[in-house]
């Protein structure tokens, strides 16, 4: 297959994935711009169109497929099916980030996913936080079953939002479900009115939150001298004072029926079985009155209508082993883990894990992202996200397989080791500084003395890399710079020899959130687009080839490098202001092998047997 060369590429390295029997593809992303249209309506709708590499031999047909951001394919409805290989689609949602994949078919049979490539439409308006609404002050009776409700909480945006709920003052509670809209606790045992505080923050998926109170009035139960039911109890001091059964000790635990809050022993407190159409009297834990899978006494748990049946159910919010909650010296390339995945519905299954990293001292976040293959409760920590002797706070979530997430875990705050490798804190390696001499951008100063605005770093053996941001509009200043080199990657698919100068990772701030940087990159050795690609390493994503971000110039061999905050690249997933990449130059005659010696042009196909041939090798934003 010969490449157009008015396209510049960006291919994903195929990587082998544990419990995954994948086409070796060459995934080639041709991505020559792409253009919006607002649409004559209200909603600013944008339109996309794709293109792909023609199949051989020619298949029946292709099929597309997108989804959103934080959600799964549906490979049931594609977005678009036919036999050209260009497809436009409309009405995408304003300020939303979406993500393709093609798939070829012959017959009954299908190819496996072309490479993903994402798009995000243009937002209109600028991001707003939302609006928390913990609901109205409420009054409860003493031991009977309260349910706070969050859900008049919304966003201008209309973006899906998280709660929060904890409590403020008062008798302290257990809440049930405190990431749900709708948490519920047991009012505790008063003989005087008391009042509970509850405090709901919602967060949207870029950070911005608010909080909102609602009180709580727990009134002790009725105060009569009368014994209604006759059981030798005055009603102020009988949890069912006109109830004759109050009489027997229904579970034989020694606790007459008057005194006990749970006369079944079946661990549903007896007022909220009398509330939800239970029987106080009879073991109903096991039964499954709704009929939707979930138990009764899961649904006490959880803080759901044990008579209102609920569709398929999120996961339930992961525990975060690591870091322990206060934990200190935490290494800026931790590996984060979460507990094990636990779903309330049978046989879903854990399809993805999101953590999302703020500072303590601002709220700010400075990393967001979905892990979705390979070890889902492991993350180990990209390069430069988090800085020495900083205190942060993190939270993950799961989803399952329909799609569903679940609750956020608790927050657990952490602080980061102080660094051992940068003791001037100039933002470059103490083993890695260049000195007094460099000047990698060969303007007659040393980079040293153009810091924050220009930074080398150096390898040995006379292999330098540098930055600058001294031609770029919107960038402020290079807070970090480093090289890693081949050693540093495990399972790498390169040698020493084909990335000899390793890979640059770089922290630049810009002026506002979410804009783009064209950033200068200089080499102790003149580059060209014939000789050298340029390919960067994620720990989510894995090795990619970046060559759409990528100009070299031939007059002095730097390199111009694209890369927008919180856009594709930016290692921390998040427009915050900071870019964050780690990527450097590919000799032009490295080969990718992961051990199967295919290459550009090679029979990708599953079976040699099918006739279905390399099916679709690259999937591409036309102009």
């Amino acid at each position: 297959m010969t490449k157009n060369k008015t396209f510049a590429t960006c291919s994903t390295i195929p990587t082998r994935r544990p419990g995954k029997n994948l086409y070796l593809m060459v995934l080639m992303l041709f991505l020559s711009g792409f253009f919006l249209t607002a649409m004559p309506s209200l909603l600013q709708a944008a339109q996309v169109t794709l293109a792909w590499d023609a199949n051989n031999p020619t298949p029946d047909g292709y099929r597309l497929y997108q989804r959103l951001e934080n959600q799964n394919y549906d490979y049931a409805r594609p977005a678009w099916q036919g036999s050209a290989t260009t497809c436009t689609l409309n009405d995408l949602q304003d300020g939303a980030r979406y993500y393709f994949v093609v798939r070829a078919f012959s017959g009954s049979q299908d190819s496996g996913d072309s490479n993903e490539v994402n798009f995000e439409t243009t937002a209109t308006n600028p991001n707003q936080a939302p609006t928390a609404n913990a609901g109205g002050n409420q009054t409860a009776v003493s031991q009977s079953r309260v349910f706070l409700d969050g859900s008049g909480s919304s966003d201008p945006e209309n973006q899906s939002l998280t709660y929060s709920w904890t409590q403020s003052s008062g008798r302290a509670v257990t809440l049930a479900n405190p990431g749900s809209a709708h948490p519920a606790f047991t009012a505790p045992l008063v003989n005087q009115n008391t009042t509970l505080a509850f405090e709901l923050t919602v967060r949207d998926p870029l950070g911005l939150s608010s909080s909102d109170t609602c009180l709580v009035m727990i009134e002790p139960q009725s105060v009569v001298n009368d014994d209604r039911d006759g059981d030798g109890h005055p009603d102020d001091a009988d949890a069912f004072p006109d109830d004759p059964s109050e009489w027997l000790d229904t579970d034989g635990d020694g606790i007459g029926n008057n005194a006990d809050t749970d006369d079944d022993n079946d661990q549903m407190p007896d007022a909220w079985e009398t509330q939800h159409g239970l029987n106080p009297l009879v073991d109903e834990a096991a039964q499954d009155l709704d009929g939707d899978g979930i138990s009764n006494l899961d649904e006490y748990n959880q803080g759901t209508d044990p008579a209102k049946a609920e569709g398929n159910r999120a996961p339930l919010a992961p525990n975060i082993i690591y870091p322990g909650d206060g934990e200190s010296r935490v290494s800026v390339r931790a590996r984060f883990t979460a507990g094990p995945f636990e779903d309330p519905d049978a046989g879903d299954s854990h399809a993805g894990t999101q953590w999302r990293i703020f500072t303590a001292d601002q709220d700010k976040p400075v990393f967001n992202r979905t892990v979705r293959w390979g070890n889902l409760t492991t993350l180990r920590m990209p390069w430069l996200i988090l800085r020495p002797a900083t205190t942060y706070y993190c939270e993950a979530r799961y989803y399952d397989d329909h799609g569903n997430a679940s609750p956020w875990s608790g927050a657990v705050t952490f602080t980061t080791a102080a660094s051992r490798w940068d003791k001037n804190s100039n933002g470059i390696p103490d083993g890695q500084e260049t000195g007094a001499s460099g000047d990698l951008n060969k303007d007659g100063v040393a980079d040293i003395d153009q810091e924050p605005l220009v930074k080398s770093a150096t390898i040995g053996d006379g292999l330098l890399l540098g930055v600058s941001i001294m031609d770029c509009t919107h960038a402020v200043s290079i807070e970090t710079i480093e090289i890693e080199p081949a050693s540093a990657f495990e399972d790498s698919p390169y040698t020493a020899e084909e990335i000899p100068y390793g890979l640059l990772g770089f922290a630049i701030t810009v002026d506002q959130p979410g804009q783009e940087a064209n950033i200068s990159m200089y080499s102790s050795q003149a580059m060209s687009q014939e000789t050298v690609q340029w390919v960067r390493f994620d720990e989510i994503d894995g090795w990619q080839t970046c060559e759409d971000r990528v100009t070299t110039n031939s007059v002095d061999g730097s390199v111009q490098y694209q890369i927008r905050d919180g856009g594709e690249g930016d290692a921390d997933g998040v427009a915050n202001g900071v870019i964050v990449d780690l990527s450097g130059p590919l000799m032009a005659d490295a080969q990718v092998d992961d051990g199967t010696g295919l290459g550009e042009g090679s029979d990708t196909s599953s079976g040699g047997s099918s006739g279905a041939g390399c099916f679709v090798n690259s999937l591409l934003f036309k102009p």
